[in-house]
């Protein structure tokens, strides 16, 4: 697809909450904000680890995904609410 670039994100860290923790995190997402248009970050689902809040919260909003069918009505509450505490913006 003409101008899309993906960052492939790798082997997996061995402790990525350090990574996530790092300084260097925001720095890298603002050089993406600069360069891009828009940025896309695929994470693990919210309420599996803490990591998505991280990252979460070095971004311009979350786009919560659920399943018809799949997603009960009691994890889509949790996840809103994890949201709302950490106040993230969706």
């Amino acid at each position: 697809v003409e101008n899309l670039r993906v960052l492939p994100a790798g082997r997996p860290p061995i402790n990525p909450a350090e990574l996530l923790a790092s300084p260097r995190l925001p720095q890298l997402f603002r050089a993406m904000r600069d360069e891009f248009d828009l940025v896309l970050i695929d994470s693990p689902p919210l309420l599996a680890v803490s990591d998505p809040s991280a990252i979460a919260r070095q971004t311009d909003g979350v786009l919560l995904v659920v399943r018809l069918g799949k997603t009960s009505l009691i994890t889509a509450r949790r996840a809103r609410d994890l949201i709302q505490t950490n106040g993230l913006t969706v």
